[in-house]
């Protein structure tokens, strides 16, 4: 499992952070707008560009590394239940 996540990581790395490049690209200079009614577009700017950051890190880094806890969680569980059946006497 850990093979497939880091697999997973390097085939999409470069993809999303292309898709993240063109888009910062783009909205960072709203987050610095100046001049007349540039008060809409400097909040969208800097929405568009704290929300793209965090994304970011989930997909990157928060979610592979939550996949893989949960499946050892899981693993974990069911090690657990079978040496408490075979304690028992207990079949399957």
């Amino acid at each position: 499992l850990h093979d497939a996540v880091v697999e997973a990581g390097r085939s999409t790395l470069s993809p999303i952070l292309n898709t993240v490049g063109t888009t910062l690209a783009d909205a960072i200079p709203l987050g610095l707008a100046l001049g007349a009614g540039s008060e809409l577009y400097r909040d969208l700017g800097i929405t568009i560009t704290a929300g793209l950051f965090v994304a970011t890190l989930l997909t990157l880094f928060v979610i592979p590394l939550l996949y893989c806890r949960v499946e050892a969680g899981i693993d974990t569980v069911k090690l657990f239940k079978m040496r408490l059946m075979a304690k028992l006497g207990i079949e399957q």
